[in-house]
């Protein structure tokens, strides 16, 4: 009966559990509580997998009409002072929703942080699902230093270990993913403040260049 069970967890894992991305992934971030064994999935099923994934809850400071707004209200100049108060409540605004949308993020993010820690004993698979994880937080507008800097670091551990060796058909997977997502960008307004009438801010980039993707490509070897 707990082998059955178990199997009934693992297959719930493996399809959305709800059409909305949120409970989709809140379902599935809890099953993992059950502490079941990571999908065996392999070919065409494994890559269904990876599209089923939950979407990401997008970043509101990488909303297009945000950024379009705030680059609008910049390049007007100085705020009027009957203004004022409404562009300062816009950020809030925006804030409020950022700070909202991070939490509705979460879940994807930890049943995502679950596979790939479930995946350490079949690193193809373990960096396929990096590279797709890669991709939807950048769709979502999300800063993604920190995973480039994990995905750099765990291709050059691959390429350095005589005793790892990627499958063909896994290596082919990965590339296949990685040329998917290169070039992908969000533009994140970052730091937004008024001082003196005068609205300002960063603008920072969730994105993956070509020329990344092929230094983690050849970090890998042959």
């Amino acid at each position: 009966e707990i082998d059955l069970a178990v199997a009934s967890v693992t297959g719930r894992l493996v399809r959305p559990a709800a059409p909305d991305p949120f409970v989709d992934a809140y379902t599935r971030w809890q099953l993992t509580s059950l502490a079941p064994p990571r999908p065996a999935l392999d070919g065409r099923a494994f890559e269904q997998f990876l599209r089923d994934l939950p979407r990401m809850v997008p970043n509101p400071w990488a909303a297009p009409e945000t950024v379009r707004r705030f680059d609008a209200i910049r390049a007007a100049g100085p705020i009027p002072p009957a203004r004022m108060a409404a562009v300062e409540a816009m950020i809030a605004a925006v804030a409020a929703r950022e700070a909202r949308a991070r939490q509705l993020a979460r879940p994807a993010l930890e049943f995502r942080a679950w596979l790939i820690a479930s995946s350490t004993d079949d690193p193809g698979s373990q960096l396929a699902l990096m590279f797709e994880q890669l991709g939807a937080m950048i769709a979502a507008g999300w800063d993604v230093e920190r995973v480039k800097a994990t995905i750099g670091a765990r291709c050059d551990a691959i390429g350095r270990d005589r005793e790892i060796r990627l499958t063909p058909e896994a290596r082919d997977r990965i590339e296949r993913i990685a040329d998917a997502i290169a070039g992908r960008r969000a533009v994140i307004v970052a730091n937004p403040s008024v001082s003196d009438g005068v609205l300002s801010f960063d603008v920072r980039d969730a994105a993956v260049y070509d020329f990344e993707i092929r230094a983690w490509l050849r970090a890998l070897g042959d």
